[in-house]
Parts: C-alpha cells; structure tokens; sequence
C-alpha cells in the first residue's frame, strides 16, 4: 500500500469480512514526494512514493492492524543505472530493513511485539509456513539480535550490490549485530559468515 486511498479500501474489505493481507514497504514510512523532488530516480519506484497525507494513512494502518506486512522490496540496482536516462524503478531496503523498524519503535511509532509481527510471523502465519511463530521449544531458531547504539550513529555501509543507501541521512538508534539462521550465526558486525547462509521456503498448499 502507497496510498490513503488503498489503506480506506482494504480497511473497508476486511470489515465486511474478506480475508484480504495488505503490505507496505519502509519508503513509504520515511519518505514524501518532497525526498522524490530531491533525489530524483535514486527514489523512483512502482507504486509512486506520495505525500505526507498518504505517509500518515500508512503509519495509521500500520498501527490498527490494517496492513499485515512490511516488505524490504529489495531492489539492488546499481547507481549507474539508477542514474541513467531510462532509470530502472526500485529501492535497496533489505539491509536497513530492522535498524528502520527498530528506529519507529524508538520513537514510539509501533512496539516491538507488532514490529515482529509485521516483519516475521504475519507472513508466517499467512502463509502456513510453520514453526517460525516466536522463541519456543521446537520453533526454527531464525533470530536477528539487534544492539544499541549511538544516536548519531549512520547506516553502515552498504554491501549489497546496490552499493548505494537511500537511508544514509538517518541516524539509526539500534543496528543488527548478528543473524542466525536455524541456530547457526551467518551474520555478525556487519560481515557475513557463510557464503550461502539461506534457504527456499514454500507455503503449505
């Protein structure tokens, strides 16, 4: 969802009943048509990035259970093609996903339970992938650790192959320290530990 419009249909829908899930993305979170003006196709993406009235629908929707997910819509494209004539659309997010999330928590936009849920177990739930609904006996021990940090800490760099950060004028109050996928860290203080550290997960059809 990118718009005050969308958020007042699926609002609509789900309380006559349909079961409908709903997705937004962190730019639309941090950014307004304003940052487009600026950065121009750095921030060109489908949907459009909109204004502020429409920012704030999101973060209402967010925050009354209308939108189910936040997706990092990852889309690594290199700053020379971002820059190109024919610029392609998309916007990195994957690496700046939890330290976002994490920095609307610190600033009383959302807790850490619906942080979770919004990134984590809704999808789960969604789409019946089990044993991913929490910290518990028997659960896959998928953990992402986050630390504390300075407040004038910056994004860090950027290792994807965007090699750009949309997100670089923010300071981040929380940064991920480690990632464990199935009890085994692949990721710590920003370097990768296993070359191939994922794996595919379908839904239960």
């Amino acid at each position: 969802l990118a718009t005050k419009e969308e958020v007042t249909w699926v609002r609509r829908m789900k309380k006559r009943g349909f079961m409908i899930k709903a997705e937004t993305c962190p730019h639309y979170l941090y950014f307004t048509e304003i940052d487009v003006m600026q950065h121009g196709s750095l921030l060109q993406v489908n949907p459009p990035i909109r204004d502020e009235e429409d920012q704030l629908a999101i973060w209402a929707a967010i925050n009354d259970g209308t939108i189910d997910f936040i997706g990092s819509d990852h889309a690594p494209h290199l700053p020379a093609e971002k820059s190109g004539p024919n610029a392609p659309s998309g916007i990195p997010g994957i690496e700046n996903m939890w330290p976002l999330l994490a920095m609307a928590v610190h600033q009383n936009k959302l807790g850490w339970k619906r942080a979770i849920e919004l990134a984590c177990s809704n999808a789960a739930e969604c789409y019946q992938i089990p044993n991913r609904n929490g910290i518990k006996s028997g659960n896959r021990a998928d953990l992402v650790l986050l630390k504390r940090t300075n407040s004038s800490t910056r994004s860090r760099k950027i290792v994807t192959r965007a090699g750009y950060n949309p997100y670089r004028h923010l300071a981040f109050p929380w940064q991920v320290e480690r990632v464990l996928i199935g009890g085994k860290t692949v990721w710590e203080q920003h370097r990768l530990r296993d070359a191939q550290p994922a794996e595919e997960v379908y839904a239960n059809t």
